[in-house]
């Protein structure tokens, strides 16, 4: 069994049992917790709904304050691009691509995790 070393960094096998939850413990919490994020935001997603209802027939306000939260209404705007600006993006792209391919530009690796199929 190794032992505890403020030189090798080391911890025995004995503590970390004693002191983390096992592996199937947290993956089976992370992926509970996954599953109730869905239904949340499902929930979430029908209340938003049925506030923009009551919205756009004047019985709410875009913007109100409840419990001590603020509920604001936002608008997002979406583009339609004639083709020709379609074709100058795509060229923009596929030369910030070379650019990255010659080594003209840098790409940092961030990662993160993600859990699905619940």
């Amino acid at each position: 069994m190794a032992k505890s070393s403020a030189s090798s960094g080391l911890v025995s096998s004995s503590l970390l049992s004693s002191t983390q939850p096992s592996l199937d413990a947290l993956l089976e919490e992370l992926t509970n917790l996954a599953i109730s994020e869905k239904a949340i935001q499902a929930r979430r997603q029908e209340i938003l709904d049925l506030l923009d209802q009551m919205v756009e027939a004047g019985e709410a306000d875009d913007q109100l304050t409840w419990n001590d939260c603020k509920i604001t209404r936002r608008s997002r705007k979406s583009y339609t691009y004639p083709q020709h600006i379609l074709e100058q993006r795509e060229q923009l792209k596929a030369s910030e691509r070379l650019s990255v391919a010659l080594g003209e530009a840098s790409v940092t690796l961030k990662h993160y995790w993600v859990v699905s199929g619940a």
